[in-house]
């Protein structure tokens, strides 16, 4: 979720004015502009500024954001064009509700605001040039965090920014924030020669314009997708037709999101050996959304290894899947 906007009533007037996406937005962001154009749209004037409320609904539950629309002019930021042309057209992201709380928006404080956006990391750059520093990285592959800006932010310091020279994004991940069941929907990716716990890349997203597809993606699968919907259906426990689902799916990992779901069901069901039966489709599906079934899989051999008194056996099982893992040395450790 987008925190902190508002935190207490103010003034708020609806605005009887029509909204539409100018023609350089819809052929610079046609999947934004594809999920813009399906959103119930109402702008509003809050304390005298102008914002919008885009909101979808599916399978009765409801979900958006709030934009704002400022007319900022003290910022000396090197905001570059394609930022501009967001921030025109659909203003920057305030705070969101309902199943976005789960995805891409997790934990977020703000996306594109101008009045929030800033130059460099603010008091991570210290973080980083001692992390640096603790890690012998040469002069010749430090980042110049300076010149970076940075146009969202989420609580404990994940900061995502741009070069405004050639527009590629990082995101700055410390260890307050590297969560192992984290940032939902995309993968990120430790960027070589840098220290642990500080910059990375998102697979698939290079420039800015990728990052703004990819929101507009990733917002789609929420409102629309298969996950949610067997989500909703394993809240009432109908297991069979959550099976069924994933029996009935062609693309593999879609097919394995949903399996993956069905062995959390399993899990908080303390049926832990069917829990990891799922998982392992998942796994074998090509399922593995920033390391979650790594994440899974592990947890499960752990109790496993509880329940059964067996230190040998799901240690083994866990290598035998992942020999290069993220917990393969505390595998080890157990043998």
């Amino acid at each position: 979720m987008v925190y902190g906007y508002h935190s207490k009533a103010m003034k708020i007037k609806i605005l009887d004015t029509d909204f539409k996406l100018n023609k350089e937005f819809q052929e610079t962001f046609p999947k934004m502009t594809a999920l813009i154009n399906t959103a119930r749209i109402l702008n509003l004037e809050i304390d005298q500024q102008r914002h919008t409320l885009f909101s979808w609904t599916h399978k009765g539950r409801s979900c958006g954001w709030l934009s704002i629309f400022e007319d900022v002019k003290d910022q000396d930021l090197d905001i570059i064009d394609e930022h501009q042309l967001v921030l025109s057209q659909i203003g920057g992201i305030t705070t969101d509700y309902g199943y976005f709380n789960y995805n891409f928006f997790l934990l977020q404080q703000f996306i594109f605001t101008e009045y929030q956006c800033m130059k460099g990391l603010g008091d991570w750059g210290e973080d980083y040039e001692l992390a640096c520093t603790k890690n012998n990285i040469p002069l010749q592959d430090k980042i110049n965090h300076e010149e970076l800006i940075v146009f969202a932010s989420a609580y404990r310091g994940k900061l995502t920014a741009y070069n405004p020279v050639t527009k590629e994004i990082l995101q700055f991940i410390p260890e307050e924030q590297n969560y192992t069941r984290g940032d939902w929907g995309y993968y990120r990716e430790k960027m070589e020669n840098q220290p642990d716990d500080t910059f990375y890349t998102i697979k698939g997203v290079t420039y800015f314009r990728d990052f703004v597809e990819h929101l507009a993606e990733e917002c789609w699968k929420v409102i629309f997708s298969t996950y949610n919907k067997v989500h909703k259906i394993l809240e009432n426990k109908q297991l069979d037709e959550a099976k069924a689902i994933a029996e009935s799916l062609v693309d593999k990992t879609e097919r394995g999101s949903v399996e993956n779901v069905i062995g959390e069901f399993y899990f908080y069901q303390e049926d832990y050996k069917t829990a990891l039966e799922y998982y392992v489709m998942a796994y074998n599906n090509g399922y593995s959304i920033d390391n979650i079934i790594d994440y899974n899989i592990w947890e499960v051999c752990e109790l496993l290894m509880q329940k059964d008194n067996d230190k040998v056996k799901w240690p083994q099982y866990y290598l035998s899947l992942y020999p290069d893992g993220r917990y393969t040395e505390d595998a080890k450790m157990n043998l």
